[in-house]
């Protein structure tokens, strides 16, 4: 048979009679007993400034909030700054800190022997809670967390939440670096990096680290702040956290410029472009140097003066070049970046580069255009490089024949349908034309004529060419180009470029009114109200709103 448990003779009575006292307290006390329902925070939290505790009872009078009766012994290790409880009412106590808690803190609140509900039962709850705020927390870095061009060497300057333990950092942090199969180890600086005018005053925990070795060019690197990092009190991180970086490329410069097409050379007419992957200093950038085959040099242009120490990223060197000729992009010879790194492209250079012809270049003002008729109205193009006798077409939509003095060409009106609608057709082909086809379709109903403009000083003048209209309506321009093509296409295949002009006398006004509006027309040359016009407006669709 089993044994029975037995126990001493002399035990029993005070068991039994601890035994009643704990399930009929009613009987012993003669009242029931007061319990805390909650009890906020406990266990690990960060940032606490306020703990809330709510009892089952009345604890202190009602109304009377202010009440000085504390329920609890508060003990905090280290030692925080002093705080200030007081009841928010007859059944919740709060406890407010001077501030937020920093972190490797632990607090205790005990509950006072004897304490009773304001009814006079007696508290029969758990003596003591407590919390704390965790080991040391990063709370902020220098470079900052998601950086992609921090040093081979970098150091790493951390802000914290606590004083940590230095053995503990040694033991639990560390790097780990993409491609590299195993922990790279810590060291910890003494020294401070920063100038005394960059460092945070209010920082009051911060510790720096470096890699015990260099990491590898464009590489993604971790810094693990492992579990066991712990505060000089004892309290220790219990999770790893992670923060993530990329190392910046190696020290390179590209070199680049505008050009017609991928396979041209650089035109003469824009810059030519260094770019590096890091700073430089001014002191040394301002020696490279663009040297032309006869000799002549550019050195970098910088809008504004900057000083030998200052750094840059970019330079350019200002145009005009001169067209179809070879240069050289010369570099000092201890180009470094701010770093001390040198080029790792630098048997590139001298770098061989050339320029090309200048560009062709047919433009108009804009697609669209009202020229004054009176005295007579020019529609301005602005042409250079293109073929001496530019070829193109002229249609007008509204308006008689005419005749130019250097644009040979015929006008065809149309005649079939409303004039108006052509318009807005016209308009809508020219803003939303085609580069490589012609805007005249063989689609289209009507003929339109061939006309050629001179260059008054020849292909390669950059001028401006004035196209004369002697008649009122609306017209379209359009020149064509295998030049402009062969340059700006890539291919042996023509260009289109085109333009559409109102050349008018007449200005329409609108006065817009709450309920109705008022449209009248004038003459352009006289400025005088014009008698018996006719006005209608249209939307984008052509139906017509309102006509007079």
């Amino acid at each position: 048979m089993p044994h029975a448990l037995s126990f001493p003779k002399i035990l029993i009575r005070p068991l039994l009679r601890l035994f009643v006292c704990l399930f009929f307290i009613q009987y012993c006390y003669g009242v029931e007993g007061v319990d805390i329902l909650s009890f906020s925070p406990q266990n690990f939290i960060k940032d606490v400034r306020q703990v809330k505790v709510s009892f089952s009872d009345d604890m202190v009078a009602f109304g009377d909030p202010r009440s000085i009766k504390d329920p609890f012994q508060t003990s905090c290790t280290p030692a925080i700054p002093s705080g200030h409880s007081r009841w928010a009412d007859s059944k919740n106590w709060t406890y407010d800190f001077d501030q937020d808690l920093e972190g490797g803190i632990q607090c205790v609140f005990t509950v006072k022997q004897n304490l009773k509900s304001l009814s006079g039962k007696l508290y029969i709850g758990k003596n003591s809670f407590d919390f704390n705020t965790g080991g040391p927390a990063v709370i902020g870095s220098q470079p900052y967390e998601g950086s992609e061009d921090i040093d081979e060497e970098q150091i790493f300057i951390l802000s914290l939440n606590a004083k940590v333990n230095p053995q503990t950092l040694l033991q639990n942090v560390y790097f780990a670096e993409e491609g590299v199969g195993e922990k790279i180890p810590i060291k910890i600086l003494n020294a401070d990096p920063r100038p005394e005018a960059d460092r945070e005053k209010d920082v009051k925990n911060v510790v720096i680290l470096q890699a015990q070795r260099r990491f590898i060019p464009n590489a993604k690197v971790t810094l693990v702040w492992g579990a066991g990092v712990s505060t000089l009190s004892g309290i220790a991180t219990t999770t790893n956290a992670t923060y993530s970086f990329k190392v910046r490329s190696e020290f390179s410069t590209e070199f680049n410029c505008v050009r017609e097409n991928a396979n041209a050379a650089c035109s003469p007419i824009n810059s030519m472009n260094l770019n590096f992957s890091a700073d430089v200093p001014w002191a040394q950038v301002k020696q490279i140097k663009l040297k032309a085959q006869n000799g002549k040099e550019w050195y970098p242009y910088s809008s504004q003066k900057l000083a030998d120490d200052e750094f840059v990223r970019s330079v350019f060197f200002k145009p005009l070049f001169p067209e179809k000729t070879k240069f050289q992009i010369v570099l000092p010879s201890n180009l470094r970046d701010d770093a001390g790194r040198p080029l790792v492209n630098a048997s590139r250079f001298p770098l061989e580069t050339s320029t090309t012809e200048y560009t062709p270049l047919i433009k108009f003002p804009a697609t669209f255009g009202v020229l004054e008729l009176n005295p007579e109205a020019i529609l301005p193009v602005t042409v250079r490089n293109v073929e001496p006798n530019l070829s193109g077409n002229q249609f007008q939509i509204a308006g008689k024949q005419g005749f130019f003095d250097e644009l040979k060409g015929k006008l065809i009106g149309i005649h079939k349908g409303d004039k108006l609608l052509n318009i807005i057709d016209w308009l809508t082909r020219v803003e939303n034309a085609d580069r490589e086809k012609s805007l005249f379709s063989t689609e289209d109903s009507f003929a339109s004529r061939d006309l050629s403009i001179k260059k008054p000083n020849g292909d390669k003048a950059f001028e401006v060419v004035g196209i004369p209209i002697k008649n009122a309506g609306f017209y379209v321009v359009e020149f064509e180009s295998k030049r402009l093509g062969a340059a700006l296409l890539a291919k042996s295949a023509s260009m289109y470029v085109s333009t559409s002009a109102l050349i008018t006398n007449l200005s329409v006004h609108f006065k817009k009114g709450r309920e109705s509006s008022l449209v009248w027309v004038t003459s352009l040359d006289q400025g005088k109200p014009v008698e018996n016009a006719s006005v209608a407006i249209r939307n984008c669709e052509g139906a017509v709103l309102a006509s007079g």
